[in-house]
């Protein structure tokens, strides 16, 4: 299933549970040996979780508090809605100019139509504050 130099020559979903232990293992000892903060931590926690076991979410120490709607997916929808509507703004020239295409009272650039049907997909907010929200939150999540 592997060539001579060690790469899965399969689909890892294709493997025998033991199989997949054994990928998940090697990858999260690339992340723990990589040379970036987030890869090191996030290799140490699947090592861990390997060896001990638990629910992942614990392990990640990312579950949301109780009664918060705020899970990692809805964080990344959000995040995604964000830059979709700073995308739009940007192509169509500003904030005003996004939100009255946004609001169908202006017509939509045609280099800008797949972004409005991006944003309608993701279901961006038509508001004046949608646009200073996002920035904040997309600035936030700038390294």
């Amino acid at each position: 299933m592997r060539d001579a130099f060690g790469r899965l020559l399969v689909d890892p979903e294709s493997l025998d549970l033991a199989e997949r232990v054994d990928c998940m293992r090697r990858a999260a000892g690339a992340l723990a040996a990589s040379d970036t903060a987030e890869g090191q931590w996030l290799g140490r926690v699947l090592l861990r979780w390997l060896r001990d076991g638990g629910d992942l979410l614990d392990a990640l120490r990312m579950r949301p508090a109780r009664g918060s709607t705020l899970t990692p997916q809805a964080m990344v929808a959000q995040d995604a809605r964000d830059r979709a509507l700073l995308r739009l703004s940007s192509a169509v020239g500003g904030d005003a100019r996004a939100l009255a295409v946004l609001q169908g009272a202006a017509p939509c650039p045609a280099h800008c139509v797949d972004l409005l049907e991006q944003a309608g997909a993701l279901r961006i907010p038509a508001s004046r504050h949608a646009f200073s929200r996002a920035r904040r939150r997309v600035a936030r999540h700038q390294p």
